[in-house]
């Protein structure tokens, strides 16, 4: 990887981390609980990445109703939203390894 690639990489990242971090405040504004996990929990987000929301509590009346939420705050960047009720167990413990919270998507973002 060249060194302007890895600059943008890194720029694409940080953008990553500043929209998810804006998603899960404003879910949490509406009671929602969700954690990213995947590419970008793990430090490996990269071209062709997309940002993986876990809710893992929300509101009966909000549920499949936070994607367009999601969507305006993400802009231009991919996601999934994933309810964790609605997963397999297998799959649930495999996304649950490496999740960031609010607070730690925070810390990232200003380090």
């Amino acid at each position: 990887m060249t060194s302007t690639a890895k600059i943008l990489n890194t720029s694409n990242e940080r953008t990553a981390l500043l929209r998810a971090a804006e998603v899960l405040e404003a879910l949490k504004k509406r009671g929602v609980d969700a954690v990213v996990t995947g590419s970008l929990a793990a430090g490996k987000y990269g071209p062709g990445s997309d940002v993986d929301f876990l809710v893992t509590s929300c509101p009966r009346h909000l549920k499949y109703k936070i994607e367009s939420q999601v969507e305006d705050l993400m802009d231009e960047i991919h996601f999934d939203v994933a309810y964790r009720e609605e997963l397999p167990h297998r799959i649930l413990s495999r996304m649950e390894n490496t999740v960031l919270t609010l607070a730690e998507l925070s810390e990232r973002v200003h380090a």
